[in-house]
């Protein structure tokens, strides 16, 4: 089978999928999230409804089950593509961001949200993807 699951470091895919949820919570408060707001118009009211319409645990539940299952997607590649160094690693992290940002791009188009939206999400995957494709390389 061309999937090897058998050699998958399952401890790495959840430190990846962690380390992806925590780079997100730096990326969406301190860094760039009132930034992120303010371009989606979004008032502190309209913040506390979205929060009350999905509770804390779902949210950040979902978060936590969609950033596993990314790393454990990338860690497959890993043990396919058998990536050797920490560029290899970049390489491929970059590689999954193009497929990312071009669906994203699509979407943008298809909108009219403000760009920085868009910049600020696809650097996060960039990010992201980048992080867990190096790790995953280097922990096997």
């Amino acid at each position: 089978m061309f999937l090897k699951f058998d050699q998958i470091n399952y401890l790495a895919v959840a430190v990846a999928g962690l380390g992806a949820f925590f780079i997100g919570g730096l990326w969406y408060m301190p860094f760039f999230g009132k930034l992120w707001l303010r371009l989606h118009g979004f008032s502190e009211e309209k913040v506390k409804q979205m929060q009350a319409r999905v509770p804390p645990p779902l949210f950040f539940g979902g978060m936590i089950a969609v950033q596993l299952l990314t790393a454990f997607v990338v860690a497959l590649l890993v043990v396919s593509l058998n990536p050797t160094s920490p560029l290899d690693g970049v390489l491929l992290g970059s590689c999954l961001w193009l497929l990312v940002a071009a669906i994203l791009f699509s979407g943008q188009l298809a909108s009219d949200r403000h760009f920085g939206i868009f910049a600020i999400d696809t650097a996060y995957h960039f990010t992201v993807l980048v992080f867990i494709s190096v790790l995953l390389t280097l922990w096997r």
